[in-house]
């Protein structure tokens, strides 16, 4: 089972993930942090819950760091040479501050451990999270379309083998593989509070993901101070306020519930 835990900051995420991995847990569960202010560990421990899962928390600098080194040293080879007359260390600096930077970073942990037989992913506030979804598929556009100009240009130069043309498609291959996953086999799984704001982001996400083909089964609806159907068609979890905070009530509660979805 793969599960994404959306929703907008602040509305309890991260102790929703805790109780899902507590309901899957085995020796092949994972719970990953996208959220760059991670919180996953403090929720574990004040709540001393007995972990048979594994916890990432990925340090995103550092990450960008190695991603950004090994950018380099792909120009740097052959098949990038041309580009060396450009200040490449420059070029970086731009990189690591430039709009998109953070998104691709989040898109490679999904890639990196959605393979897990069973993983769950904290994401980030409503914004951030769709626009990494969003860079995933404009990559894959974009790639397409890069394919394209590239084959006609060799085919005009009568070029047979090109190691950038390769690079190209060895990435949208992974990134294909990647949007089938998310989209035939992962749940989304929405947390929100009753405040307007929090109702909206979820209303947000939740026609974003129907719209691109993604499973969304659940709503959990945390500090519930009444039992009402905030998006037809999706099942509701109310977790009263005293909860809110308590990972093994809200997994009893989920795993009630959802035993068609959460399950070995």
């Amino acid at each position: 089972m793969k599960v994404f835990v959306v929703g907008k900051g602040g509305v309890g995420k991260s102790t929703v993930c805790v109780a899902l991995a507590l309901i899957l847990q085995s020796k092949d569960t994972m719970l990953v942090s996208l959220d760059p202010a991670h919180n996953i560990s403090d929720i574990v421990k004040n709540h001393e819950v007995m972990l048979n899962f594994e916890i990432v928390e990925p340090d995103f600098e550092k990450e960008l760091s190695i991603y950004l080194k090994k950018l380099t040293d792909e120009m740097k080879r052959e098949s990038f040479r041309y580009l060396t007359v450009f200040n490449l260390e420059n070029l970086l600096d731009v990189l690591r501050y430039s709009p998109g930077t953070e998104e691709h970073m989040l898109l490679e942990n999904i890639k990196r451990y959605i393979d897990r037989r069973h993983v769950v992913f904290d994401t980030p506030p409503t914004g951030l999270f769709l626009k990494v979804l969003g860079l995933l598929d404009s990559s894959i556009l974009w790639m397409e379309k890069l394919m394209e100009l590239r084959q006609d240009i060799l085919e005009r130069k009568g070029i047979k083998e090109d190691p950038i043309l390769t690079i190209i498609e060895k990435r949208l291959k992974e990134y294909v593989k990647l949007k089938n996953t998310l989209q035939n086999e992962a749940i989304f799984i929405g947390v929100t509070t009753e405040d307007r704001l929090s109702l909206k982001e979820t209303e947000r996400i939740f026609g974003f993901l129907r719209k691109k083909g993604y499973s969304v089964p659940l709503l959990v609806v945390n500090r519930a101070k009444e039992k009402k159907v905030y998006l037809e068609g999706i099942k509701h979890v109310f977790i009263p306020e005293y909860h809110d905070r308590n990972p093994f009530e809200i997994s009893r509660k989920i795993h009630s519930l959802l035993k068609l979805e959460i399950q070995e």
